[in-house]
Order: structure tokens, then C-alpha cells, then sequence
């Protein structure tokens, strides 16, 4: 037992640890099924079958994920038990007998605060079980990316804006040239801007709405469309950093999502057919979106297939790949110049 008392709260750890993170310790991989399921050969020490590749199958439910491997000499290894929890998988893998010890390693290993006070088993915030100074909680590091401390980060946020751009043209000769129908661009609000402002007048805007609230916008992004530098321009203040473009839009529950990294990658995707897509704005993802996307089951990266997309890419799915299932998908030009059959095959549409 810790000295404050503590003790690993066992039910929130199954809920928080993402069973493709826990893989990727290991450096394994399931190929992903319907819905919030993964299949494959069985990754547990138990498993001495090298003929039975697809015996082994997880799930995510709703108090976390199960997993079964229906190998009938694994299930005799194992005592006639078919499959377990995501704690009964760590148990396994690492060789230990207490629920103890393998609870503190899944709180250390993924940077979690999941404890429970000894005698009323009550879950309680770790500043609350002892008096003492606190230590910091353990990042998880990763090459090309920012610590990431779940239990740390201060809730940053866009204000929403108080006001909206008027007389938009989501017709203009530029966006059809991008391969952005009238009806794509009326449905992101998408246009030229015809108005006077310093910052967006003459340029193609992009409405922005908050990640983290009730899909407010946030911003306007401006698109220059005579070749001047940047190329896009954002207003003082605005922290994109914070945002990922569309994902207002993602329904409650989606067990999988699409990362691009631009506003017309996006948009040709979405007129493709391709469900639940959201944008970087830019080739690498920050710590807040890192939160954002490690909430799905399944994420699949197409960043741009150039130096920076494959840069960025590489270091996404380092730091997904600590949290939840994530798959790189290699794109034979950039995502916005795609046909539409093209990026329809690519995903089976």
C-alpha cells in the first residue's frame, strides 16, 4: 500500500488505458475490425500455436476493453479461461500475480491518476490523499512531440467570436479550381470575403469552430488566392495549436476518425464520401490535439506525402500509438489532389 493510503482504482484504470496503447508497449499490433473490435495471432506468452493467427480477438465495451483467445492450448495454459480484461492481459504479459503492483505500473506507464483511498474505497484527485508536496505526474515523452502530462495541462481555450462574416461567396472561380463543389463550401462555410477587413478582405475564409466546447467559431482562417505570402493568414490571438478543424462535427461515440492536415484536403475527403474527418492545420498535432484524437478507438493518419507530412506523421503516431489504434496511410499525392474514386478505394467506399 502506498504510504498516503493509496491504492490503484482498478475499474477507472480499465476505462482509461486504451488496449492498442497497451499493445504498442510491446511492440505489437491487431489489425482493427468492425466497429471497436481488433483481431489477430495472440500476443499472449501463453500462446503456443504458430498456426493459429487469428485466434485472438478485443473489444472495447463500455467499462473498458475485453479481449479472448479461443486457442484451446492457450485457454489450458491459462486454467480454462477464455479471456479477461485489460488488467488480466497486463498480469499475463509482465508475469505478476498482484493487482497491486500491475495497477501502479498501468497508472506510471500512461501517465494516469487513477487511485482510491484506502478504507472507504472512494477514487480521490491525488492532491487530496496526503499533505505532503506532490511529485509531478510522469510524462509520456515521445521524439518530435511535447511531453504530454494528462493531469497537468491548464484548460487553455478560444474565446467564440461575437460576430459572423456576412455575404460569403461560396461560388467564387478559386474553390472550384480546388476541386470544392457550391454545396461543400455553402455546408463548411466556406468563400470569399468581399467585405472590408485589413486581415481577410479579398481572401478565401474559413470559419473555425472550438474543439472543446459547443462548436462555436472560434475564427477565421484567410486563404490568399493571388500567390502572396502566407498563404494563410490567422487572427491575433487565436491559438490553433488548441483546435482540430470539423471535429464538432464528429458524432458522440464514432469509434474512428480521419486526420488530414489541411482545410481543402478536408473538404475533398468529405466530398468523397470519407465519414468523420478532422484537420491539423499544419503537419505536426500539438499536446491538446494529441488529447483529442487518443479519445477515439481508432484513428487513421493521412498527413501530406511530403517531408514535413511524413516528419509529422511519424511523430503522431508515436504519441497516439501510447494511447489508442492508430494506422498510417500512405497516399500516393497530396490529399487534395486525390480523384474522388481514388480516395474512396483507398478507404473500401
Amino acid at each position: 500500500m502506498k504510504p498516503d493510503g493509496r491504492k490503484p482504482d482498478l475499474a477507472q484504470i480499465k476505462r482509461l488505458v486504451s488496449f492498442p496503447g497497451l499493445m504498442s508497449r510491446y511492440g505489437m499490433e491487431l489489425k482493427s475490425q468492425s466497429g471497436n473490435s481488433l483481431r489477430g495471432k495472440c500476443p499472449l506468452p501463453t500462446h503456443t500455436n504458430e498456426n493459429e493467427t487469428t485466434s485472438f480477438t478485443a473489444t472495447l465495451k463500455d467499462a473498458g476493453w475485453v479481449w479472448d483467445c479461443f486457442s484451446r492450448s492457450c485457454i489450458a495454459s491459462r486454467g480454462g479461461r477464455k479471456g479477461g480484461n485489460i488488467i488480466d492481459f497486463a498480469m499475463i504479459m509482465e508475469g505478476e500475480k498482484s493487482l497491486y503492483r500491475i495497477g501502479v505500473k498501468l497508472n506510471e506507464w500512461f501517465g494516469l491518476d487513477a487511485w482510491l483511498l484506502n478504507g472507504n474505497g472512494s477514487p480521490i484527485p491525488l492532491r487530496q490523499a496526503t499533505n505532503a508536496p506532490q511529485a509531478e505526474p510522469r510524462a509520456m515523452t515521445t521524439p518530435g512531440m511535447p511531453a504530454i502530462r494528462p493531469e497537468t495541462q491548464v484548460d487553455e481555450h478560444n474565446p467564440p467570436l461575437d460576430f459572423r462574416l456576412q455575404h460569403i461567396d461560396h461560388a467564387h472561380p478559386y474553390l472550384a479550381e480546388r476541386g470544392v463543389t457550391v454545396a461543400t463550401a455553402e455546408y463548411f462555410g466556406v468563400g470569399l470575403f468581399p467585405g472590408r477587413s485589413r486581415l481577410l478582405n479579398g481572401k478565401i475564409v474559413v470559419p473555425i469552430w472550438n474543439a472543446k466546447g459547443e462548436g462555436n467559431p472560434v475564427a477565421y482562417a484567410g486563404r490568399s488566392i493571388d500567390g502572396s505570402e502566407p498563404k494563410y493568414v490567422f487572427p491575433p490571438g487565436f491559438k490553433k495549436s488548441l483546435e482540430l478543424w470539423n471535429l464538432h462535427r464528429i458524432p458522440e461515440g464514432a469509434d474512428h476518425v480521419v486526420v488530414l492536415e489541411g482545410f481543402f484536403s478536408l473538404m475533398r475527403f468529405h466530398q468523397a464520401g470519407v465519414p468523420n474527418v478532422v484537420s491539423l492545420m499544419g503537419s505536426s498535432a500539438s499536446e491538446d490535439q494529441v488529447r483529442l484524437l487518443a479519445r477515439f478507438p481508432r484513428v487513421t493518419l493521412c498527413l501530406d506525402p511530403d517531408e514535413a507530412g511524413r516528419s509529422g506523421a511519424e511523430a503522431l503516431l508515436s504519441a497516439l500509438g501510447r494511447l489508442t489504434h492508430v494506422r498510417v496511410l500512405d497516399l500516393p499525392s497530396q490529399p487534395d489532389e486525390l480523384p474522388p474514386a481514388t480516395v474512396r478505394r483507398l478507404f473500401g467506399l
